[in-house]
């Protein structure tokens, strides 16, 4: 899936969007638990089998407050529409392995 192209295209650009309100933005990968979407191949002889693929987001922390936010631009292909959540949240919520 594209998450991969979403976070690096748009790392530039979110860093310096956000540059003024974080001390540090990093890019953060995870393993779904309960992805809301699956991706099935299908083989030539009917097999089915679901790929699971490590989803990047963005880990923000702010600067006067130090508070940790998950920054997911790409989080609704799986069907998280919420781009943005507390870290710790996001991660009890959606993360298999880190």
């Amino acid at each position: 899936i594209s998450c991969d192209d979403a976070v690096a295209w748009m790392a530039d650009i979110t860093k310096h969007i956000l540059d003024s309100i974080s001390s540090d933005i990093t890019e953060f990968a995870i393993k779904f638990k309960n992805s809301k979407r699956e991706l099935v191949a299908v083989d030539v002889n009917g097999k089915e089998t679901i790929l699971i693929f490590t989803h990047l987001f963005f880990r923000v922390t702010l600067k006067h407050s130090g508070e940790v936010y998950a920054l997911d631009l790409s989080g609704a292909q799986y069907g998280y529409y919420d781009p943005v959540a507390p870290f710790e949240t996001c991660l009890e919520d959606r993360a298999r392995a880190i």
